[in-house]
């Protein structure tokens, strides 16, 4: 299928679908926090509510360094 729009056209275009949840986005960009969107969703967080469940060591498998956990900890105080 793609070397026949290859073909036809000379072009090709990808739209890839990932969920943005605007909330969890913000709130983790506010804390230079970004790029670790992906994870969190992985982790099911869909709304910041869902920032109360994620544990300590969620974080640690992430591979957040001690000064980003303390970033997150803004979020999450009970971390």
């Amino acid at each position: 299928l793609i070397q026949k729009k290859w073909t036809q056209n000379s072009r090709i275009y990808l739209k890839f679908k990932k969920p943005i949840y605007q909330e969890v986005y913000t709130r983790l960009l506010d804390n230079n926090l970004s790029k670790y969107y992906d994870q969190f969703v992985e982790l099911v967080a869909s709304s910041i509510e869902d920032f109360t469940f994620v544990e300590y060591d969620d974080l640690i498998k992430m591979n957040m360094s001690r000064s980003e956990i303390e970033q997150f900890r803004i979020i999450n105080p009970n971390i």
